[in-house]
């Protein structure tokens, strides 16, 4: 046993065969040299814990859960970094954190390995964020910079320009440029009316967002009623606005063909709209093909 005391700092350490325990025997300490738990000091790591993990179902290699006192009255950190230098550095990189795989044994089975994790609990602030970057706009600044190729899942609302939750699973307050728009359903459900006459063929390709409806008419199309039916795969939030769009030649000049909004009749709901002739009804045994579009 080997006993070092110099006023306020203590150190006691301990020998017991290839392990060595060090305890302090008071609160102000300072240690000039690297310091190693479970491993010999290294002079590149000023601190490296190399113990076993282990006594128990749920173990932990370091933990921080000092009590903060009534005296901080500011922030309270338990983890925290900052970056000095000496003089005519000349650096690749500073990390702060990394999380990397070391050496796994034998015939393991992990069922799922997280590099940042942040508890459900941590909940007692009137805010509570899991995440936050203060770091100012600028050519090479990033808030976040993903450069993995591993996809990305957000099981919450992401609100893009504005802390104000509407709701939606994506929100962008402001400007958005992107370069396609694929809708994300298969296509709608069709069903044809007495404005596309006795025994069509009708078909519908796309999606809810956008498509294109062929309709063969019958025989005695209709005026002034359901040419067809379309229901979404998914119901909008109220009922949306649908754009139509003449898609061949004999769809051309057809003006009185339409889409009845909200509230008219047979007119557009959260869950389908219709596609209507007016006074003039479809040439039988024809081909008409439309564009459609909806947007909320």
């Amino acid at each position: 046993m080997y006993c070092f005391e110099t006023g306020a700092f203590c150190w006691k350490q301990i020998n017991t065969g290839n392990e060595i325990v060090s305890k302090l025997l008071s609160t102000s300490n300072v240690f000039l040299v690297n310091q190693a738990i479970g491993i010999t000091a290294e002079s590149t790591t000023n601190f490296r814990v190399d113990a076993n993990v282990g006594g128990s179902t749920i173990a932990t290699g370091v933990w921080s859960r000092g009590t903060i006192q009534t005296d901080v009255s500011t922030s309270a950190y338990y983890f925290r970094s900052a970056t000095r230098t000496a003089n005519n550095l000349n650096i690749g990189s500073i990390v702060h954190y990394i999380a990397s795989q070391g050496t796994l044994g034998s015939n393991n089975t992990i069922a799922e390995q997280v590099g940042f994790y942040v508890d459900s609990t941590l909940l007692a602030g009137n805010t509570n964020i899991a995440f936050k970057s203060s770091v100012p706009a600028g050519a090479n600044n990033w808030g976040i910079y993903n450069v993995g190729t591993a996809k990305s899942y957000f099981g919450g609302n992401v609100l893009i320009g504005s802390t104000t939750d509407s709701g939606d699973k994506l929100q962008v307050t402001g400007t958005a440029k992107i370069q396609h728009l694929k809708g994300g359903t298969s296509a709608p459900t069709i069903s044809a009316g007495i404005g596309a006459g006795t025994s069509p063929t009708i078909s519908i390709t796309g999606s809810d967002l956008c498509g294109t409806i062929t309709i063969i008419t019958g025989t005695s199309p209709m005026a002034n009623a359901v040419l067809v039916s379309i229901s979404f795969n998914v119901a909008y939030g109220t009922a949306p606005i649908v754009i139509i769009k003449e898609a061949n030649v004999n769809a051309v000049g057809m003006n009185t063909v339409y889409v009845p909004a909200n509230g008219q009749s047979n007119g557009t709901t959260a869950t389908a709209f219709n596609l209507t002739t007016g006074p003039t009804a479809l040439a039988a045994s024809t081909t008409y093909m439309y564009y459609y579009q909806v947007m909320q």
